[in-house]
């Protein structure tokens, strides 16, 4: 198992952050639904849960930077994300995001921020 704990306050998460919420909590994309610092789905949560093969993560749980964090090591962990495109474009596009065209801008305003902050 690979340790995802360098994505604790590491320059990835924080521009995946930036790029998705502004590092806000409380940010909410009601036309998504998507909630939180990380915009978390519903549909992710219900894959985590099933990763983790029974309910520990509420839909409540995506308002929480750290169970929202958590949820993105437990995914990383699970798709076997290893580097910072596979895990932005992955996070943005699901599992197979890392294949998928319209992921690479993502990646890209993702790897400006990391530019920025470093």
């Amino acid at each position: 198992i690979i340790d995802y704990d360098y994505l604790d306050g590491d320059e990835l998460l924080s521009a995946i952050m930036m790029v998705e919420s502004r590092k806000n909590d409380s940010a909410h994309a009601i036309n998504e639904d998507a909630v939180g610092c990380l915009q978390i789905r519903k549909t992710m949560v219900d894959d985590i849960n099933r990763i983790l093969k029974n309910k520990i993560y509420t839909y409540s749980d995506r308002w929480n930077r750290t169970k929202s964090i958590e949820m993105l090591k437990i995914y990383c962990n699970h798709y076997n994300l290893n580097t910072p495109e596979q895990i932005a474009r992955c996070w943005n596009g699901g599992p197979r995001g890392f294949g998928k065209p319209q992921t690479v801008n993502y990646w890209s305003r993702v790897k400006n921020k990391m530019e920025e902050n470093s």
